[in-house]
């Protein structure tokens, strides 16, 4: 047990909503200033349950890693995880490998990374957790907070000095701190809807794909990314385009996503006996992203992680933004003492136009993952990396500036446009396409069929539409 050896002057009591990765995280770090926290959370016990339907790992970058080294728990979160030294784009005959460089990244399962924090944050004898315990009610003026226990209904009224909303996209917090004030909370939803597939470790092998990979197979409506876990099987994300938002409740969507998936993704599924399971089996998602204009009311409530700034997971970025928004709140709170109007002020002004930025950046890569299988693409990232090794101080390599270190999202965005521009004022796109000519010259000496598909897909497109003609002729 870890002793209580309180760093502030006069420490309080807070109350956590939200036992995940960022309630954990911010738990630890408050409970060795001393504050006596309670945390409550809707769900069962992380440590009682095998998988509580989420497949997807999390990927832990310099950000995250950064996190964990300073609340201890590195080296036990490493035991776990998997290093992943490239990223494998998968094309029709071949697989392009785009090295992570000298700074590799990590993937860890989501349940894996509660439990070892879990098991921290109880070690101090000033945390509590309950687990399966629903917010009802928070009153904003005198902090006082009603929850009920899910199971027997009980009601419980609890207090704090403050209250910490750290209970997700749809958080309650959220909801009941921005009710009747003039603050603006939207939720926005990708028009993509997802499903969480696995890959056993013998069909992993037999589709040749190496473990110490992040993959990505893209199609014209699909991306399909697999993430090896520790025990070399997978655990994937399948992102298919919705036209409708609304389809997604439709009995009918389940049997167009998996006719898709097999028609995009054919030798996989055909190779793969647990992947055409759990796309039977797993429910379909939205894509969901909530942006809030304040994060905090008075020196009562703070909002943290995706309860205020939830983003698209195409960056990979959501889990080591909400490490770091702890991190960065504790030290606001270390820094204003007991002010914590002050601090949550102060967290709010250096942190929410990096959010907004990394909303954006995560929204975009996306485009940039369908992108992965082309050229031209391919072209871009070598000439980027080129110019960032020629002139480190003046040009940037985005992916490695995001997760490779801790720079503000807000200004590794600032370059990226700033960049876009040069790249046509100084001529740089020529280069692209002198290098995207190179790949696909290579390419079509490996494999002609490059080439050639494409012409026979035109050709009978064409065959088609003439035929057609002549058919509506003949009527006439």
């Amino acid at each position: 047990m870890v002793s209580k050896v309180p760093l502030l002057d006069n420490p309080q009591k807070i109350i956590i909503i939200g036992a995940g990765v960022s309630g954990l995280a911010l738990s630890i770090l408050l409970g060795k200033l001393g504050f006596t926290i309670e945390i409550y959370e809707r769900r069962s016990d992380a440590k009682s349950v095998f998988e509580d339907g989420r497949t997807i790992n999390f990927t832990l970058t310099e950000r995250g890693l950064s996190i964990l080294r300073e609340i201890g728990l590195l080296e036990r979160v490493l035991a776990q995880a998997v290093v992943l030294k490239q990223r494998a784009v998968h094309f029709k005959n071949s697989i392009s490998y785009q090295s992570y460089g000298k700074h590799a990244i990590e993937s860890i399962k989501r349940r894996d990374l509660i439990v070892i924090l879990q098991e921290e944050a109880t070690k101090y004898p000033n945390i509590k957790i309950r687990f399966k315990t629903e917010l009802i009610k928070i009153d904003k003026v005198s902090g006082k907070i009603i929850l009920q226990d899910i199971d027997t209904h009980e009601i419980l009224e609890k207090s704090a000095d403050f209250v910490v909303g750290a209970d997700g996209v749809f958080s309650k917090t959220r909801e009941h701190m921005v009710r009747g004030l003039a603050i603006d909370s939207e939720t926005h939803y990708f028009p993509c809807c997802y499903q969480e597939l696995t890959l056993s470790k013998d069909e992993a092998v037999h589709l040749a794909i190496a473990p110490d990979s992040l993959h990505v197979w893209s199609s014209k409506d699909s991306i399909l990314v697999a993430i090896p876990n520790i025990d070399q099987s997978f655990s994937c994300v399948y992102v298919n385009v919705l036209k409708n938002p609304l389809d997604i409740d439709q009995p009918s969507i389940k049997k167009k996503h998996i006719t898709n998936f097999k028609k995009s993704f054919a030798e996989i599924y055909n190779s793969s006996l647990s992947i055409q399971q759990s796309l039977h089996d797993s429910s379909i998602n939205n894509l969901v992203s909530c942006r809030v204009s304040h994060w905090y009311y008075k020196n009562k409530i703070i909002l943290i992680g995706d309860a205020c700034h939830s983003i698209y997971p195409f960056y990979g970025q959501g889990m080591n933004s909400a490490l770091e928004d702890c991190l960065l709140l504790s030290k606001a709170i270390m820094k204003y003492n007991s002010n914590y109007e002050k601090a949550f002020a102060h967290f709010q002004q250096h942190r929410k136009q990096d959010c907004d930025a990394l909303a954006y950046l995560a929204a975009q890569y996306f485009y940039v993952l369908k992108k992965s299988t082309s050229f031209l693409y391919t072209a871009q990232l070598m000439v980027d990396s080129m110019l960032n090794k020629i002139f480190p101080a003046h040009w940037q390599y985005e992916y490695q500036e995001v997760a490779h270190t801790r720079h503000s999202y807000h200004k590794i965005l600032q370059v990226k446009l700033r960049q876009n521009k040069l790249r046509c004022k100084l001529g740089i796109f020529i280069i692209d396409w002198i290098v995207c000519s190179y790949l696909y010259l290579k390419a079509i000496r490996h494999d002609p069929a490059i080439i050639w598909d494409p012409v026979k897909k035109l050709l009978i497109k064409l065959k088609l539409f003439f035929n057609k003609n002549s058919a509506a002729n003949d009527r006439v």
